[in-house]
């Protein structure tokens, strides 16, 4: 009767567990190998829209945290352009 018919322990050493596959390598591992290949390539456009996402987030971010701070509501919570 194995374990798993008996109620036991299913953790850590339990011979009916399939193995784990070995570990992919690791991504600093394949990036300095594409680099000293020279394949790395940046796409430009796609870091540039990813930061300005990011900042669009942020400025959202902060014009909420700043309505929380002061109470109002609706256009008046948001800070003029210039700030």
């Amino acid at each position: 009767m194995n374990r798993r018919a008996k109620g036991g322990n299913l953790g850590r050493s339990d011979p009916d567990r399939p193995t784990t596959p070995a570990p992919k390598p690791n991504r600093v591992t394949r990036l300095k190998q594409q680099i000293a290949l020279g394949r790395y390539r940046v796409d430009a456009d796609a870091v540039a829209g990813e930061m300005l996402s990011k900042l669009r987030l942020l400025s959202l971010s902060r014009r909420g945290l700043l309505a929380d701070r002061t109470g109002a509501v609706g256009p008046q919570a948001r800070p003029s352009p210039d700030e």
